[in-house]
């Protein structure tokens, strides 16, 4: 067996570690690619603070979602799709610093934390 992906795996009939790169320049909501390949979305705020809102968990079972901040202009929000959770909590996470990223994996009920740098 190959090596292992976030849900299985890699290769042939897993997701395997591809991540599919989206930069954002304003609030978007994260889409997950069909092609089960986790997400890396690189948020540029610009003038404008700048909310980023994570897919329905039940979407993206056993994939990673990765948010990170890329310049030192206003804030980023992170929050959990309408009716999901955060590690239990429908609050919105704040990014603050240049380069600050979050983390996430879901196991399509509820999104957790797996790192913060700040």
């Amino acid at each position: 067996m190959g090596p292992m992906g976030p849900a299985g795996p890699a290769g042939t009939g897993g997701t395997g570690a591809g991540f599919a790169i989206t930069r954002v320049t304003g609030s978007a909501s994260i889409a997950m690619p069909a092609s089960g390949k986790s997400v890396i979305y690189l948020v540029t705020t610009g003038r404008n603070n700048v909310t980023v809102t994570l897919p329905p968990a039940s979407t993206a079972d056993g994939r990673f979602v990765i948010v990170k901040r890329q310049d030192r202009g206003r804030l980023v929000f992170v929050r959990p799709a309408n009716g999901d959770t955060i590690e239990a909590s429908r609050s919105t996470l704040r990014m603050e610093d240049q380069r600050d990223s979050l983390t996430f994996v879901t196991d399509g009920t509820e999104w957790v934390v797996l790192s913060q740098h700040d």
